[in-house]
């Protein structure tokens, strides 16, 4: 793999030093679904920014990962198994908002929603690149956006503060930040 124009490689390890200045970020919970309460196995995130991109990285604790892995082996749809999603809304508005999906065994899934998740204008097909990294007791996600994937929505409708969510699937359960 090359490293991109800022030095880093889309790998999911995030070892690249631009990684040690970005604030971190942890504490999920359960969705309120499933009460709200913290998650036995933690997740979290990092953005980094640049002038034409955003990378975000995510790090999954998962002490049974041996286990996992033999489940969801074979398994490359985004869904299946252990997955992270990533919901941004460049407009800082959760009337529109754009889903990045990518599953431990790289299984992807991208899809733009307006007027709160009421249209789904199709094909929606952003040039962006992923990483996986599975170590030993975890794995991780790098994510690269360049700002041309959100595309649909108008200049005038950007924001200088967006909205993001991370959430983690596991197999029988779901966590959000």
């Amino acid at each position: 793999m090359e490293a991109n124009k800022y030095g880093m490689i889309i790998d999911g390890k995030m070892d690249e030093a631009q990684w040690a200045t970005a604030e971190e970020h942890t504490g999920f919970r359960s969705l309120a679904t499933r009460g709200g309460q913290p998650v036995p196995v933690q997740t979290s995130f990092k953005i980094l920014s640049f002038e034409d991109r955003i990378i975000v990285g995510i790090q999954c604790e998962e002490p049974e990962l041996a286990a996992k892995k033999a489940a969801a082996a074979g398994g490359s749809t985004a869904y299946g198994g252990n997955s992270i999603e990533g919901f941004f809304s460049p407009s800082g508005s959760n009337y529109e908002f754009y889903q990045f999906v990518v599953n431990m065994n790289g299984g992807t899934y991208t899809q733009y929603y307006s007027e709160g998740g009421n249209i789904r204008p199709d094909p929606y097909k952003p040039d962006w690149t992923y990483g996986v990294y599975i170590g030993e007791t975890d794995w991780s996600v790098e994510i690269e956006i360049p700002l041309t994937a959100f595309y649909w929505t108008g200049t005038a409708r950007w924001s200088d503060t967006w909205m993001l969510n991370v959430t983690r699937s596991r197999p029988g359960a779901e966590a959000s930040k």
